[in-house]
């Protein structure tokens, strides 16, 4: 038996001659289209145990019918190839080989391997909700932040940070979320502060940060959400999040906050700039979070009667036209 991972590659990287590569126990093939761009590269294993094979077993009394088991030998060797040589080939046109979901393939080599085999081959596929499958968000809303745009301008920049981290997280870029909400976070509350204590010290100190955090604590749903995409991740936010004190929920992200400004390879302490799935969890808990200030934000001063009036002003001028 053999299993082939498919890792599709966005590239402006063209070549020729290509053939087929070995290295590591891994046939190894690089794609290109017409004319000549790599838009995939496969790597292609021997599994002769069939206790690694996929299998699916029947599951009558749970919300499927079937559970579907992979294995997925040689999925991280597959992984630490392609992303080492990722980074080397960006200088020649590389711009992302999506090394995270890639298609899993078996490829019986007889007839009674065919037979033995539950399913051939297995891709995962996000889809995400579109503006038109969203919830209708009240014309006032829109309204108030464009009629109150002096009363928001001093808060641009914090808001700014919420909205890049928000779409970061929605695209699951989750390093980048969580360094966009701590920037949030220090520009709201740091007082120009920048060591690790003294920043403690300023957040412990900030009863909206506090109320925030301690409202998101009290959603029990963030455990679920991101123990849904990974369980690890569901156990990492109940541990250093939900089930902890304001004050060591602050030094955690005060810490998140040094430990992604700062890079070492000798002394272990680095983070990989692709491996976002290790922060679902910080970055989804500061969302919920930084979504509390700044929703406070636009409310306290947006949300006043001088602007109901101005709603008002401008609706009774819409309809005399």
């Amino acid at each position: 038996m053999k299993v082939r991972y498919s890792f599709p590659v966005k590239s402006k990287t063209r070549t020729k001659d290509e053939f087929r590569l070995s290295s590591r126990g891994a046939d190894i093939v690089v794609e290109t289209d017409l004319d000549g761009v790599v838009t995939g590269i496969s790597l292609t294993y021997t599994v002769d145990d069939p206790g690694l094979w996929p299998t699916i077993k029947a599951t009558p009394n749970e919300a499927t019918e079937f559970s579907v088991k992979m294995h997925s030998p040689f999925l991280e060797d597959a992984q630490q190839i392609v992303r080492a040589a990722e980074g080397a080939l960006s200088l020649y046109g590389f711009e992302k080989i999506d090394w995270s979901q890639p298609k899993e393939e078996y490829i019986p080599q007889s007839a009674e391997e065919e037979s033995r085999l539950d399913i051939s081959s297995m891709s995962v596929s996000r889809f995400r909700v579109e503006g038109k499958d969203k919830e209708v968000t009240p014309f006032s809303i829109i309204a108030t932040a464009l009629l109150r745009s002096i009363e928001l301008a001093p808060h641009e920049l914090p808001l700014a940070f919420y909205r890049k981290g928000s779409n970061d997280a929605y695209e699951e870029r989750y390093i980048e979320a969580c360094i966009d909400f701590l920037f949030m976070l220090e520009t709201l509350f740091a007082n120009g502060k920048f060591k690790k204590n003294q920043v403690i010290a300023e957040y412990a100190a900030q009863p909206e940060l506090i109320e925030a955090i301690r409202e998101v604590q009290g959603d029990v749903s963030l455990v679920s959400i991101a123990g849904r995409r990974d369980p690890s991740q569901g156990k990492k936010i109940y541990e250093q999040y939900m089930s902890r004190t304001t004050d060591v929920v602050i030094a955690r992200i005060v810490e998140l906050r040094g430990f992604l400004h700062h890079s070492n390879q000798k002394l272990n302490i680095s983070w990989h700039p692709d491996r976002h799935e290790d922060y679902l969890a910080d970055a989804l808990f500061l969302n919920f979070v930084c979504s509390k200030i700044a929703l406070n934000i636009f409310t306290s001063n947006a949300f006043t009667s001088e602007n109901e009036q101005e709603f008002l002003r401008c609706w009774r001028a819409s309809k005399n036209h």
